[in-house]
């Protein structure tokens, strides 16, 4: 083939030199190849071709035929799944070699070949055959092979195979293969995909009053038409998309300037980023917590009255509340200005909802509606024990081991003080109680009961 490079690089030259030396259009220089670029141990000089060509016809057609193949097969396959000779593998080797697919020409036959069978039963393709039939070489026009198939309508028998994309026809010991309308508009589509510069018929003469030449045309204006209906669809589709967005943006800014609360969005988002990490945690860890509503804790505080409220710790206020059964109970709010409230909530949930015993106080359930975040805790009417030790409530926390100390050594200090076995509450005289020594024993037991099943019994950690 070094040959044929030197004669495409000497063509090239002479149709540059005549184009510039007369007033002539430059001649197209094109050729006709194989449909592979290579054939044993023989290439096309592919540099050559593409640097001079301006394209090059692929022959795609005539891969197997009568006159060579005892058995029946197709000429003119787009596809086969089992590597035979294919359209398809030649364009992906011309690819492969370096060829661009813009300078390729697909070839369509409008003629097929006809086999005569060994045994008309087995006329599946591949099927023995004795050699040509019909014709001396078995070569057949679309035209002809149209004709001839109508002369036998109740024995021909016509199928469509998707795989290799071709027609088949049989009439008694004759199996014709040829393209039909389908194979067309298959092979005019895969062209298209490909990006090849177009496709040739061989030849047109023998098409059947255009039936070819139209089905190929209606792919071609399908396919541009289905590119113009892109071409108005796609824009119009973005343009209300952007539209949308636009006003979706523009009404959502309107909301949080009206309301003045960027600072409560971001908390909002704070909140939702931690209901939404731990909302498998509230729903698993606390399922025998009751949820109540805000308004029946609003209704049970009477609106968070400072008559009802109890006192203020570290994590909010704490109210007093009755419910509609006459159940009372202890309702801890948490603040507003804390910033740490909504994780301490996450945590105590999750935490007190696994932990219950008889010395400590129990909790109920939540709230979490209205941007609120509030423990509901059984209420304790004879109130706390520092209530009655100091004559005010002091641990509003729950009680620590540095309070347990504290309240321990304060009750044997009274004993040692006073050098009694009895001592007075020094308060309200209407709720004067007297503690005997083995009132303060239970007490110093009661909480050592609950401590020690915080630190020892629990099956969870708990850091005082």
């Amino acid at each position: 083939m070094i040959n044929l490079g030197t004669l495409l690089n000497e063509s090239r030259i002479a149709v540059d030199s005549e184009a510039r030396n007369s007033s002539k259009s430059k001649l197209l220089l094109v050729m006709a190849g194989y449909y592979l670029p290579a054939l044993d141990s023989v290439s096309y000089p592919i540099d050559s071709m593409q640097r001079n060509l301006d394209w090059v016809h692929v022959t795609a057609y005539g891969y197997y035929v009568p006159r060579k193949d005892n058995f029946t097969h197709t000429h003119a396959a787009l596809y086969d799944p089992l590597n035979g000779a294919n359209t398809d593998s030649g364009i992906k080797e011309w690819k492969r070699r370096g060829f661009l697919l813009s300078k390729l020409v697909l070839g369509l036959p409008y003629h097929g070949y006809a086999w005569t069978l060994v045994d008309p039963k087995n006329n599946a393709m591949g099927a023995p055959a004795l050699g040509p039939g019909v014709t001396a070489d078995g070569s057949m026009g679309y035209k002809f092979i149209k004709s001839y198939v109508r002369s036998f309508p109740s024995e021909a028998a016509f199928v469509y195979n998707a795989t290799y994309v071709v027609n088949f026809c049989t009439i008694g010991p004759t199996w014709i293969n040829y393209d039909d309308v389908e194979a067309i508009r298959v092979k005019i589509s895969y062209a298209k995909q490909k990006g090849l510069l177009g496709y040739t018929v061989f030849q047109v003469g023998n098409d059947d009053n255009w039936e070819l030449s139209r089905a190929a045309q209606g792919e071609d204006e399908d396919q541009h038409n289905k590119s113009r209906r892109l071409l108005i669809i796609l824009p119009t589709t973005v343009a209300v998309m952007l539209l949308v967005c636009t006003m979706i943006c523009y009404l959502w800014s309107r909301v949080i300037k009206s309301r003045g609360c960027v600072d409560s969005v971001k908390r909002l988002l704070y909140k939702v980023q931690i209901k939404l990490s731990s909302a498998e945690d509230l729903n698993g860890n606390a399922s025998n917590l009751q949820v109540f509503s805000y308004t029946t804790i609003k209704a049970a505080t009477n609106n968070f009255s400072s008559e009802n409220k109890l006192g203020e710790g570290g994590y909010g206020p704490v109210y007093k509340g009755k419910l509609r059964k006459g159940q009372e109970i202890a309702v801890k709010r948490l603040s507003r200005t804390s910033n740490q409230g909504l994780e301490e909530f996450k945590n105590e949930v999750t935490f007190t909802a696994r932990l219950q015993h008889v010395n400590l106080v129990r909790v109920l359930g939540y709230c979490t509606e209205k941007e609120e975040n509030m423990l509901i805790h059984e209420y304790m009417p004879s109130k706390s024990l520092d209530l009655y030790l100091f004559g005010q409530q002091i641990f509003m926390l729950p009680i620590t081991v540095y309070a347990y100390i504290c309240l321990v050594t304060y009750i044997f200090e009274l004993k040692s003080l006073t050098g009694s076995n009895h001592f007075h509450y020094e308060g309200d005289p209407t709720r004067r109680n007297l503690l005997d020594w083995r009132k303060r024993v239970d007490i110093i037991e009661g909480v050592t009961q609950g401590l020690l099943y915080l630190q020892e019994y629990s099956n969870f950690t708990v850091i005082h």
